[in-house]
C-alpha cells in the first residue's frame, strides 16, 4: 500500500488563517461594518418578537378568565338544578361555589374578580370585562 506523500509545502502562509483575511491582505473580512449590520438585524428581529410574546401573553389570561367564568356558570346551573330553583330567583355564591372543584371560586389570572349575575338567569362576569377591550366576558 502506497504511502501519501508529505505535503511540501504549507497550506497558507502568514500569521492569519486564510478565511480571515481580505483578498488583499490587509484586514479582516469580518469588520465592524458586518458586526453593525448583524446586531441591526438581531435588534429587528427582538422588535418584531416582543409585541407579539406580549399579545400571546394577554389572550392565554383573557382565555383562562373565560374558561373560569364558564366554570361558574355550570356550577350555578348544577346549584339552580339541585336546589329547583327559577330564573328570577337571586344566585347565592356560597352554596353555587359548592359545586366547583374545592369548593372554591377561582380567580382571574389577570386580577380581575367574578361576580353571579343579579339573578340566576344573568351570566357571571369578571371585573376586567369592562376595563379591558377584548372583555373578559361569556359569549
Amino acid at each position: 500500500m502506497e504511502k501519501d506523500p508529505e505535503p511540501t509545502e504549507p497550506l497558507f502562509s502568514g500569521e492569519n488563517p486564510p478565511h480571515a483575511v481580505s483578498p488583499a491582505g490587509e484586514s479582516p473580512i469580518f469588520t465592524w461594518g458586518v458586526r453593525a449590520v448583524y446586531v441591526m438585524i438581531m435588534v429587528l428581529l427582538v422588535a418584531i418578537a416582543v409585541p407579539n410574546f406580549m399579545k400571546a401573553r394577554t389572550t392565554a389570561g383573557k382565555n383562562a378568565c373565560v374558561a373560569n367564568l364558564k366554570q361558574i356558570d355550570g356550577a350555578i346551573k348544577q346549584w339552580v338544578l339541585e336546589n329547583k330553583k327559577t330564573n328570577a330567583d337571586p344566585v347565592d355564591m356560597a352554596q353555587a361555589a359548592m359545586f366547583l372543584k374545592g369548593g372554591v371560586l377561582p380567580s382571574c389570572p389577570n386580577g380581575g374578580t367574578y361576580s353571579p349575575g343579579i339573578t340566576i338567569g344573568d351570566k357571571p362576569i369578571c371585573s376586567m370585562g369592562e376595563k379591558s377591550p377584548e372583555g373578559h366576558r361569556l359569549p
